[in-house]
């Protein structure tokens, strides 16, 4: 037995998606369950979770006043362009300008849509409405100084376009068309002199400074036994291949040809692995198998590394001791390995299997060959549903798949969310 869920919002605010008409909770209640899901994990493992604070209930009647107010004005745009363009046909000139700046106001309100949305999700964080991400991040003495000089040098990098363009500007203050002599090349323009040298010094200092930051987060990453020694919570674990460590969460070659992405888009373009960690966090520590002769640990997962020998009983264990079993599904032979592990020990229950966009259907072919014929997955569709992004097993229903219209990264946070609802909401205790 299956069942397919839209996870997407309703139409209008007061209706309930078709995920939540399934789970019977909205998506706040959802949001608290997991939080209180968080917090006894987190207490279970000896460690208390803060209080909620007063202040979270102002922050929220703020926060969503601006979200509201930016709502309000986002709408307001098009009828005041509207009268804008009749007034300026009528040749209103007075009028028009008025309009104008009335419509530069609008839009500049329609801005708050994302402050307001900041404020609230701070105001849930202090009420303790959202699960919790409490774990420390140990490493050695050693690592912790490199990490953070790395860190610091990055910051340093990407700060110095602001010089850069303090400087080119000053070159730019008595007659911008003036022409400035070159080393090499005629005279140019000031102004051109300028962007010029804030558009190429600034690229590479803001890409070097990233590099250089993300080193020194990956540096200062704990390993997997690190972790789970500072974190006494059961581990999440996640699997995938190997060929996926770069994979994004939507392939930007699926993007139409000469198509402009939008932000969703460009946000989606982030490693898979790194973008769904903070999902899975409060509910353990997330550990992953790291990839044989790595010299640095990707960004996401922390990483325990084997012998070939060594590796499948280190991931029977991992698999035992864990509370979720994450997936993301893949074609290598040691994924196969995994997925059939799992079957045979009957941690189907845990498993969430997660489907990335690019090879669709070979990856879904590994999946339905594995696990097809498994209790709680079984029955699942020969074809890659459209629009897939999750499957789960549910107590009592079988497996559950979640799909969107889109496959961007607020999508696969909403489907990872309602999965480990749907996973552990009937757990009488996270053991």
């Amino acid at each position: 037995m299956r069942r397919a869920l839209d996870i997407g919002p309703a139409l209008l605010p007061w209706r309930r998606s078709a995920a939540e008409i399934q789970y019977g909770a909205s998506r706040e209640q959802i949001e608290q369950a997991l939080a209180a899901l968080s917090c006894g994990l987190w207490r279970d493992a000896g460690v208390t979770p803060p209080k909620p604070s007063p202040r979270g209930h102002a922050w929220l009647r703020l926060g969503h006043a601006v979200h509201v107010t930016g709502i309000l004005c986002a709408f307001a745009l098009v009828p005041f362009a509207a009268v804008l363009v009749v007034l300026a046909v009528m040749d209103r000139s007075e009028a028009a300008i008025a309009a104008l700046l009335a419509t530069l106001a609008v839009a500049a309100g329609s801005l708050l849509v994302l402050p307001g949305m900041a404020m609230v999700h701070r105001a849930k964080q202090l009420l303790v409405r959202l699960p919790l991400d409490l774990s420390a991040r140990p490493a050695s003495a050693g690592k912790a100084r490199t990490g953070r000089l790395l860190e610091r040098l990055g910051l340093a990098l990407g700060l110095g376009f602001a010089l850069i363009a303090a400087i080119a500007g000053g070159m730019v203050l008595g007659d911008p068309a003036a022409p400035m002599p070159l080393p090499l090349v005629s005279a140019a323009p000031a102004l051109l002199v300028f962007a010029a040298a804030a558009l190429l010094g600034g690229t590479l200092l803001l890409v070097g400074g990233t590099v250089l930051f993300r080193r020194g987060l990956a540096t200062m990453q704990p390993s997997g036994d690190e972790l789970m020694a500072s974190d006494k919570r059961r581990p999440v674990l996640l699997l995938r291949s190997f060929a996926d460590e770069s994979m994004n969460i939507a392939d930007a070659s699926l993007a139409p040809t000469g198509a402009q992405l939008t932000w969703g888009q460009m946000s989606s373009l982030a490693r898979m692995e790194e973008s769904i960690a903070d999902q899975l966090r409060p509910f353990g520590p997330l550990v992953a198998i790291g990839k044989p002769g790595e010299a640095l640990p990707r960004l996401g997962a922390s990483r325990n590394y084997y012998s070939d020998a060594e590796w499948q009983a280190a991931a029977l264990a991992l698999m035992r001791d864990a509370l979720l079993i994450v997936v993301i599904a893949g074609v290598s032979p040691g994924l196969r390995w995994e997925l059939e592990a799992i079957a045979r020990a009957g941690h189907q229950s845990k498993l969430l299997v997660l489907m990335p966009e690019p090879h669709r259907r070979r990856r879904w072919q590994v999946i339905t060959d594995e696990l097809r014929d498994v209790p709680g997955f079984d029955g699942l569709p020969h074809e890659v549903p459209k629009g897939l992004l999750c499957v789960h097993a549910s107590p009592g229903v079988g497996c559950t798949l979640l799909s969107a219209l889109r496959s961007g990264k607020i999508d696969y946070d909403t489907a990872i969310q309602l999965a480990i609802y749907g996973t552990l909401r009937d757990a009488k205790s996270p053991a």
